[in-house]
């Protein structure tokens, strides 16, 4: 999903731009993007450092044998 850009209008009150309720939707699409794109990078970040725990575990039992 690309960013939901909140139209301001031209000048301050005339009435051109997004709606309250339409521009806070967009402030939550825009949001649980964010979040969601957090949550995934976080779950990789998981996934390696444990393949790289094991990893190191690896090599400290070779290193000891």
């Amino acid at each position: 999903m690309s960013q939901k850009i909140i139209n301001v209008g031209s000048t301050a009150n005339d009435g051109t731009g997004d709606t309250i309720r339409g521009a806070f939707t967009n402030v939550n699409a825009n949001f649980s993007e964010v979040y969601g794109n957090i949550t995934t990078l976080e779950s990789r970040s998981e996934e390696h450092t444990s393949e790289l725990q094991s990893l190191a575990y690896l090599v400290c039992r070779l290193l000891l044998e």
